[in-house]
Formats: structure tokens, C-alpha cells, sequence
């Protein structure tokens, strides 16, 4: 008996928490939504839209008890509150001009919350693991660079590729 194994176009990101959507269904509805937008992107709203559908391959992924889901809101915003909140340090020895800015507020991704950056860097553990974490965050920005320029040298080629078609076509005569 012969099974034919589904060739996957998609993927999650790495540390990406996707409620159990299947990256390759969400692919194809974005695909279709891309389609729908016309070359003009692909607004969230549209993805949203596209989800209320109890059939949507999506729709798990939303909160859609209104309560519930303005409560969630609340909470990121207060994520993106702590997360952009930074600490002015003067640093007196180059410039007394220079000022510098650090985080004010971790998250240590240990479930509980934020934490000044003051109890962590002076904490050793919890000073390893903001370094643990900024070695993942520094690796998934290597990886990011890497697939990016695999992308441009694709692109490249399939340009010059393109020009060396268009110069061939002008050298030869035309026929009406």
C-alpha cells in the first residue's frame, strides 16, 4: 500500500504559539487573501475578517468572547508598556553629553512577569538567563539575515536571468 506523504509550504517561526492552526492551511488562506488584496498587502483586519467563519482554518486561533478578548488587549498593551519603557544611563567617562538608554524592565520568559533590570543583572541567575535569551534572540536574528540574503541572491539571479532573456529578444528581429 502506497502513502503519500503531504509536502508542507509552510512552517511556524521557531517559539511561535500557534493554538494548533496548521501553518499550511493559514499559508493558503493568506495566499487567497493575498490574491483578494490585489498587490496592496494584506492588512490584519482582513485576517481577522477572515477568521470569524466558524469554519475558518483560523478561527480558533481568536479570542471571540468580546470580555475576554478587551481583557487580553488590556494585558498587551501592558506587555508593550513594560517592554518599551527604557533607563537613561549617563555615561560620564566619554562625553557627559552621551546619553544611553537600557530596558528598564525584563521579561525573563519564566512565567513570572517583568522584572527591573536592576534585580537581574544583579541576580546570577536570572543575569544568565536574560543572556541565554539574548543568545536566542541574536541567533534568530542571524537566521532571519541568512534566509533574507538567500533570498536577494535568488532574486538577483532570476533579474539577470531576466536582462539576459530581454537581450537576446532586442537582438533578434522583430516580426510583425
Amino acid at each position: 500500500m502506497n502513502t503519500v506523504n503531504k509536502i508542507k509550504r509552510y512552517e511556524w517561526a521557531e517559539g511561535f504559539y500557534s493554538k494548533g492552526i496548521d501553518a499550511d492551511a493559514f499559508g493558503t488562506l493568506f495566499e487567497q487573501l493575498a490574491i483578494t488584496a490585489g498587490g496592496g498587502g494584506v492588512q490584519p483586519e482582513m485576517v481577522m475578517k477572515a477568521a470569524e467563519e466558524v469554519s475558518s482554518p483560523i478561527h480558533s486561533y481568536f479570542t471571540w468572547d468580546d470580555g475576554q478578548a478587551a481583557r487580553e488587549w488590556r494585558i498587551n498593551q501592558a506587555r508593550a508598556l513594560c517592554g518599551g519603557l527604557r533607563k537613561i544611563r549617563v555615561v560620564v567617562e566619554s562625553s557627559p553629553d552621551q546619553r544611553k538608554s537600557i530596558r528598564a524592565i525584563v521579561n525573563l520568559d519564566d512565567g513570572r512577569g517583568y522584572h527591573p533590570i536592576q534585580e537581574v543583572l544583579s541576580d546570577s541567575s536570572k543575569r544568565v538567563r536574560l543572556l541565554d535569551l539574548a543568545k536566542k534572540d541574536l541567533r534568530a536574528a542571524k537566521n532571519k539575515l541568512v534566509e533574507l540574503q538567500s533570498e536577494a541572491k535568488a532574486a538577483i539571479a532570476a533579474v539577470e536571468l531576466a536582462h539576459n532573456e530581454i537581450s537576446k529578444l532586442q537582438d533578434q528581429p522583430v516580426l510583425l
